[in-house]
């Protein structure tokens, strides 16, 4: 019988790609969030809320700018018919990451002669020039990432992000015990990991373009420096209308840490930090896995048929609130007090923030998820508006509290309500957007 059952799953895992690319990736994403877990108990108590709020801000400052550095050419790779296109778009992307990180390099050499300490608690001498190395690696990584979800090389993904989470650890732990300035080594811990996987993705990726690898970046322009071009205005849409949906998006995201580390201070940000890094960051993780078994799958069936992706779209939502809702209240119910025995006594506000992290992270993950819908059907117009609005909102949220002098954990409650809220208009503009798309198409 036990063979039976093993010869079935095998059976419909070789029949559905989006299944078998799905579980790889939530394994290798659940792989290594065991492993940093095991690091946490030490990495706590060795580092202080106030280490976790600088690391915090610089944080988000890269994702801020990860959101348009690469020119989002990375989102189109799902949609493309042909190998040869797929090719040409990381290339762009990888080319328009490295100008942008080094005229963000010139930028903040310039900063840097106006504020030589410290900005914020965040523009530190010791670690802004960590900033473009790390734009460069955490885009590089995440192009060649969708690239080879497309193409099914998701063993190599596996590994790679295992390489990623040991180096990071061990790096942050042996820095910590033996370093006068331990965040420093907080944030190369980050941008190692980053690097650990992209040399991988890198040298995979050469040796198959060319039979002889190239010692430079020739190999960009090689043999297509007209295509190249090509590439950059045939999918000018995606910066045109991504970047500021990204900026928005991220910014949406990214900026109450930002504001939490100027306005409230880095231990309150560290706290932020945590409780986000231990419920948001693995939700994160498997939504990202999740996103992009979807994007392709969903890619698929929308050029087949605009009814058929209208099907997929709502029966992947409803599975997907069945299957988290249950485990989300669970979790709910036992994180503050295993946080608390986890962490260390010293972390109870983030064990506090948790509970209401894991609310934001169910309405997350189920519309987060598919929130690139509305770019692979051509509306890039309503996802750029629905960031606007909502970046507008928290903004506004975040300001009237801070002239009427809120207390900084009640600012925290409001903007999860409002992220929440939210999210859940974004699911109804998709379906919205989606339906009327059919009836154009009938």
């Amino acid at each position: 019988m036990l063979r039976n059952y093993i010869s079935r799953y095998k059976t419909i895992l070789a029949k559905n790609y989006f299944i078998k690319s799905f579980l790889i990736l939530v394994s290798s994403s659940a792989a290594a969030q065991a492993i940093n877990f095991l690091f946490y108990p030490a990495i706590s108590r060795i580092y202080s809320p106030a280490d976790f709020g600088v690391l915090a801000a610089f944080t988000s400052v890269i994702g801020i700018c990860s959101s348009f550095t690469s020119g989002q050419y990375e989102l189109a790779i799902p949609t493309v018919k042909t190998n040869v296109e797929a090719k040409q778009l990381v290339k762009v992307a990888v080319f328009v990451s490295c100008i942008f990180a080094f005229a963000f390099a010139i930028l903040l050499l310039l900063l840097r002669l106006f504020f030589s300490n410290s900005f914020g608690g965040f523009f530190n001498k010791d670690i802004l020039w960590l900033i473009p190395l790390s734009i460069i690696l955490l885009n590089g990584y995440t192009i060649f990432t969708v690239y080879y979800v497309k193409y099914g090389k998701l063993k190599l993904i596996f590994r790679t992000r295992i390489y990623q989470v040991l180096s990071k650890n061990f790096l942050q732990v042996i820095g910590g015990l033996f370093s006068a300035n331990k965040v420093v080594f907080l944030v190369l811990g980050l941008i190692t990991s980053q690097s650990t996987g992209l040399f991988s993705f890198v040298k995979d990726f050469v040796s198959r373009d060319n039979k002889k690898p190239r010692k430079s970046l020739s190999w960009i322009f090689h043999k297509e420096k007209r295509h190249f071009l090509h590439y950059i205005t045939k999918y000018k849409k995606y910066p045109i209308y991504l970047i500021p949906s990204g900026i928005l998006n991220k910014g949406g995201l990214e900026l109450p840490v930002l504001f939490f580390s100027v306005y409230y201070g880095a231990k309150f940000t560290g706290y932020y930090s945590m409780a986000n890094q231990i419920v948001l960051i693995p939700i994160g993780v498997i939504m990202q896995s999740l996103s992009r078994s979807y994007l392709n799958e969903f890619s698929t069936r929308y050029i087949e048929s605009k009814a058929g992706a209208l099907g997929f779209y709502k029966n992947f939502n409803f599975k997907v609130i069945k299957w988290t809702l249950i485990p989300c209240i669970a979790f709910c119910l036992i994180i503050k007090p295993f946080a608390i025995f986890f962490l260390g006594p010293k972390w109870i506000n983030s064990a506090e923030m948790m509970q209401y992290f894991v609310a934001f992270g169910y309405f997350q993950l189920i519309y987060s998820t598919i929130s690139q819908t509305l770019n692979v059907i051509g509306k890039h117009s309503l996802q750029l508006k629905w960031n606007i609005y909502r970046t507008m909102v928290v903004l506004l949220t975040l300001y009237i509290c801070y002239i009427t002098k809120t207390d900084e954990f009640v600012v925290f409650k409001i903007y999860i309500l409002v992220m929440i809220l939210f999210y859940i208009i974004l699911g109804q503009i998709t379906v919205f957007a989606l339906k009327k798309d059919v009836r154009n198409d009938v």
